[in-house]
């Protein structure tokens, strides 16, 4: 049932008026937080046998919910003037998916360690004189 709901409110967590956007965003929040859908509520360790196929479902579901979040939170980090309320969630979604999911924080470890080659743009000889600056390109 929290499930359900997760995943109908990030399906309309795009569509819905900006106003209400952050109670959406609250909502995620407090799903993520509970302690039902923690990984290790979900592991098939000292599990009934008949008990396996529905944990199964509900670990399945949970981690395509985990992968909705993600594309949803990827997207909208990149949208500036974005409201507190979005950052906030943003930031929560970032630090417990560090914390809960291994392979997560394997590939962003990995991004942060990678070395870039791309060349620092050199600032200090670049002056720029106002009074020669012309707006109409007349000079």
């Amino acid at each position: 049932m929290l499930l359900d709901f997760g995943e109908l409110v990030i399906n309309f967590a795009d569509v819905v008026v900006y106003e209400v956007r952050g109670y959406y965003t609250d909502a995620l929040i407090a799903l993520l937080k509970r302690n039902e859908l923690d990984l290790a509520q979900l592991t098939l360790a000292n599990v009934d046998e008949d008990m396996k196929p529905a944990k199964l479902e509900i670990a399945t579901r949970y981690r395509n919910f985990l992968q909705n979040m993600l594309k949803f939170t990827l997207r909208k980090m990149n949208v500036k003037g974005s409201s507190n309320k979005l950052q906030h969630f943003i930031e929560t979604f970032f630090a417990m998916a560090y914390f809960r999911i291994p392979l997560f924080r394997k590939k962003y470890l990995s991004c942060l360690m990678q070395k870039s080659f791309r060349p620092i743009e050199d600032w200090r000889s670049t002056e720029l004189d106002l009074e020669d600056y012309d707006p109409e390109g007349k000079e």
